[in-house]
């Protein structure tokens, strides 16, 4: 399990980016200042630091000044709307990629992961496992109790990243950058279109509903993941 420490003062954004870390399958640890954040990671190695740059009692310049060069720890740096010119001085210092606040929670995971696959042997799994269903990843298959369920391509890849965010609410938009693969982006009504479809194929008598609409803004796959026995 990969160990993610973040660096902010900012409580609330602290908790929030906790628990999604968590309900993606990582390990998160807080830190409100840069200097808390070097003695939990002297004490126990992170595999990445999300390190906000602005911070009273050392900021994120002062933690990759102390982490550079002997440390290679991945660093996505945080920063506010208009700060290009320290984005570029935590870039001169070693970190690998930023995020400008506010910014999505689903961009984030993602950016996160592409850090850990070119720094780490980062493997995503081969199978997802929810419910009754086995989302083959090797053959881009879906499987229900063992026998194929007909999924169409673009069917396939929005329930995989459904799955992958098990629990979790995305919007339309989050689908749209995280489903299609493609440069071309549809319209938000596109992924509704979809989803009809989609539901229409999981659904069984006396089912739950595996795909619940978040509120007016998007959709959420409802079982946990597991591990396939």
């Amino acid at each position: 399990m990969y160990r993610i420490l973040i660096v902010d003062d900012d409580q609330n954004l602290r908790g929030i980016l906790v628990k999604a870390l968590t309900k993606a399958g990582m390990m998160a640890i807080a830190a409100e200042n840069g200097a808390m954040a070097l003695e939990l990671h002297r004490a126990q190695p992170a595999d990445l630091l999300v390190l906000d740059l602005m911070m009273p009692t050392m900021n994120g310049f002062e933690v990759l000044k102390a982490l550079r060069p002997r440390d290679e720890v991945p660093v996505l740096m945080l920063t506010a709307e208009g700060q290009e010119r320290k984005r570029v001085e935590g870039f001169r210092l070693g970190a690998d990629d930023y995020m400008v606040k506010p910014f999505s929670i689903q961009e984030l995971l993602a950016r996160i992961r592409a850090i850990l696959r070119r720094t780490t042997r980062f493997e995503e799994p081969k199978a997802l496992c929810s419910g009754p269903f086995e989302l083959d990843r090797m053959n881009k298959c879906l499987l229900r109790d063992g026998s194929s369920v007909g999924l169409s391509p673009m069917e396939y890849h929005i329930l995989e990243v459904l799955m992958s965010h098990a629990g979790q609410a995305l919007t339309r938009l989050d689908l749209l950058r995280l489903a299609w693969t493609t440069d071309s982006r549809p319209s938000p009504r596109t992924v509704d279109v979809h989803m009809v479809s989609l539901r229409r194929k999981l659904i069984l008598e006396d089912d739950p509903r595996w795909i619940l609409t978040s509120g007016t803004h998007g959709y959420c796959w409802t079982a946990a993941l597991h591990e396939k026995a």
